[in-house]
């Protein structure tokens, strides 16, 4: 484990934990009574003393690099029982944190790194507390993995000691952080579980394509905003992207792997612009609890429009136009077809039907679009 890789992640996640516990006077004692029950952990008086003593002489005014390494590494022998010394490490470090003492966090870091504590024995430890139900324990969990897991040479997370954790019956909160993190990590670490294949390259050809289009959303987004953004190609092809990303998810839906099916859930519940009304249809009522579990989002609650008061005439219904202009449009534009900076859409928003007030729209809107199921427009600035 690299020291100076993973202590900005580690400080953070004890910081934030920190505050949320120290809103209110009594809010320490209250999150420590919570922190300590979740847990679950004895703390050992020896190596909590222990522990104390090398804070001490790591804390001392003006101490040398040196005496701080030598302090640290009279806890060696402690280590030997890696799982359980970080068990009792956890335990010391949240207490300190608990007090207030949230800048300890870089010699909890200075511990692991120079003790040479193992990612398998952090995953181990911390895995089982990820979907706690105390939620500053659970994010505080989440931080401290983030903090340690690696990349391979391509900058793709490495689950692969996540999947020494997983059994016949998969705990279901690891499993659901992986797909969290990294859905398509996840995915292929659960097919070498639990596909028994090495590789499966139609698996691998699926997620190539949603992979991309995800990129290419999120590559429009962010030009959208320069000096210079993409034009109607682009968007044209971030569209054409997303089409086909449906029709590998689609494809994956029907798969008799629940770890694929639950890719597909995931990806539907992170990225909207993928959804389309038979495949959410038909995950929200998948068999395996985790894939209906993903699919929570189709069950978040829609406010009521307003009931229109007695004597007064209801509001005019706003009608949306989203059109895909000609070519013509582009070389002669008007107030009613111009396009917004780097994108190939028009968008015209009416309280009536047509333009003006009560006229027939002309020509009439032939494209027609659910812009709830769109990523394209996340960074749009121009509204008409």
């Amino acid at each position: 484990m690299r020291y100076n890789e993973v202590k900005t992640r580690f400080a953070a996640a004890l910081l934030s934990l920190a505050a949320l516990a120290l809103f209110t006077d009594g809010g320490v004692r209250a999150h420590a009574q919570r922190v300590e029950n979740a847990l679950g952990i004895e703390p050992d008086p020896d190596l909590q003393g222990r522990l104390e003593n090398v804070m001490k002489t790591l804390l001392e005014p003006g101490v040398k690099v040196a005496d701080q390494l030598y302090a640290i590494g009279t806890l060696a022998d402690a280590r030997k029982d890696e799982e359980r010394f970080f068990r009792q490490l956890v335990y010391f470090f949240d207490r300190r944190m608990r007090q207030g003492r949230t800048d300890d966090a870089i010699y909890m870091l200075a511990m692991i790194s120079d003790l040479r504590l193992t990612s398998m024995t952090i995953a181990r430890v911390l895995t089982p507390y990820v979907d706690a139900p105390d939620p500053a324990l659970r994010e505080f969990v989440r931080e401290l993995l983030g903090g340690v897991e690696t990349r391979d040479a391509r900058g793709a997370l490495d689950f692969s000691y996540y999947a020494q954790l997983l059994s016949p019956d998969p705990p279901a909160g690891l499993v659901k952080y992986m797909y969290e993190r990294s859905p398509g990590t996840a995915l292929f670490t659960l097919a070498r579980v639990y596909g028994k294949r090495p590789r499966d390259l139609e698996l691998e050809w699926a997620e190539h394509v949603v992979a991309d289009a995800v990129w290419k959303q999120d590559y429009f987004a962010r030009s959208s905003r320069a000096a210079q953004p993409p034009g109607r190609d682009a968007a044209l092809a971030v569209e054409r992207s997303v089409r086909e990303a449906r029709a590998e998810l689609g494809s994956l839906s029907g798969n008799p792997g629940w770890w694929v099916r639950l890719y597909v859930a995931e990806m539907l519940r992170q990225h909207p612009a993928f959804r389309t009304p038979e495949l959410v249809a038909r995950l929200a009522a998948d068999e395996h609890q985790l894939v209906r579990d993903a699919m929570d989002f189709t069950k978040e609650k829609r406010k009521a429009p307003p009931k229109p008061q007695a004597g007064k005439a209801p509001p005019p219904r706003a009608k949306l136009e989203i059109r895909e202009e000609p070519d013509k449009a582009f070389s002669n534009p008007t107030p009613q077809t111009a396009l917004p900076p780097g994108s190939a859409y028009h968008v015209n928003y009416y309280e009536t039907n047509g333009w003006p007030p009560g006229a027939a729209c002309n020509p009439p809107p032939n494209f027609d679009l659910n812009v709830n199921t769109t990523g394209w427009d996340s960074g749009d600035t121009n509204r008409y």
